[in-house]
């Protein structure tokens, strides 16, 4: 067919009656009104009776509405919510447990918290447990107090983050806070505590590099230590339950039994870059330096031109009974401070402070 149509012109003078062809492959070929689009001029209105197609593009009469559905007479029960546990049960399937989908770096207690008010917690049953661990030595204002719950929901309308290439004016006040109250000229924040660390063992080998001497990189360590989970800070523990699987060890990190000073003395070389350690050891079993140690280490890392760092993430911030807890040891500042922790009560930020010098 549409090779006959082609053999006619765009219009044909044909008699009274006549069809629109319509090149649009929509409605077949032909069509009796101008509804469609491409349509062209009559051909024979006889073609009408050898072929006749319905125009799909005519309006068709809106559907009478329909009955609503009555409804049912009465109150249907009320489907119980379940839980993918449930429908586990069901089906006779292993449920797993509310963790499963956690990597497993802790042995956690099969006890969840709903809410904390100081120094209690409360679990959805309404149970009371006396918080003595403190998130770890995080909450050391508690949970909930009204004066933090106020300066959140104060900042979470103004600002949740701005990057440090702009001036934020609540981190330099906290920063110029931190310097009045220790020995630290500079302060340099972090998201935690393990960041600091990082932080002060870069500081301490570029300390070197900028003085002329790049190859002292050694950082004398404590067994018992803890220092974070990163790369560098477990090297820098050398807890063999931290270090066991990662390949070989980072070059430039030795540990010596904590509180010998004997070893310390003979360990520290042309190589020796800084001595990390902390005043009172969390991890470790709760160990404390002595006063007169303390004090004799800052005397021999200045003796050999060697940083001290103290990591006080876990033991600082009052703690002890003072700020610091090698404040407790006179003439024992160190030259860089790891700080975390108890520093946000809960919110993530820690910090590295440190001397002008270093």
């Amino acid at each position: 067919m549409s090779s006959i149509l082609a053999a006619f012109p765009t219009r044909l003078p044909i008699g009274r009656g006549s069809i629109r062809a319509c090149w649009w492959k929509g409605c077949g070929g032909f069509c009796e009104e101008k509804r469609c689009l491409g349509w062209t001029s009559g051909i024979p209105s006889s073609w009408r009776r050898a072929r006749r197609v319905e125009n799909p593009w005519r309006r068709v009469p809106p559907p009478a509405p329909l009955t609503p559905f009555p409804g049912p007479t009465k109150t249907p029960r009320p489907i119980p919510a379940r839980s993918r546990g449930d429908v586990l049960r069901l089906r006779g399937l292993r449920v797993p447990p509310p963790d499963d989908h956690l990597l497993p770096v802790y042995n956690r207690a099969p006890l969840a918290f709903e809410r904390g008010e100081g120094a209690w917690l409360y679990t959805a049953e309404g149970e009371a447990y006396l918080d003595c661990l403190a998130g770890i030595a995080v909450t050391g204002l508690g949970h909930g107090h009204p004066k933090l719950v106020q300066a959140l929901k104060d900042q979470g309308e103004k600002l949740w983050h701005i990057s440090n290439i702009f001036r934020i004016p609540g981190q330099e006040v906290l920063a110029a806070r931190l310097a009045e109250a220790t020995f630290a000229d500079l302060v340099f924040f972090t998201n935690s505590g393990t960041e600091a660390v990082e932080c002060a063992l870069k500081m301490a080998r570029r300390f070197h590099w900028a003085a002329g001497q790049p190859e002292r990189i050694d950082v004398i360590g404590f067994e018992g230590a803890f220092h974070g989970r990163s790369y560098a800070a477990v090297f820098a523990a050398g807890n063999p339950k931290y270090v066991e699987g990662y390949g070989p060890p980072l070059p430039g990190f030795v540990q010596l039994p904590f509180g010998d000073m004997a070893a310390l003395e003979a360990a520290m070389g042309p190589t020796t870059a800084a001595v990390i350690g902390e005043p009172v050891q969390g991890e470790g079993g709760v160990r404390a330096w002595p006063e007169g140690d303390l004090s004799a280490l800052r005397a021999l890392c200045d003796e050999r031109g060697v940083l001290l760092i103290y990591d006080e993430i876990q033991c600082g911030l009052g703690r002890t009974g003072r700020l610091f807890a090698h404040e407790w040891a006179r003439d024992a500042a160190p030259d860089i401070l790891c700080v975390a922790k108890a520093l946000g009560g809960g919110f993530p930020v820690g910090a590295c402070l440190a001397t002008a010098r270093a």
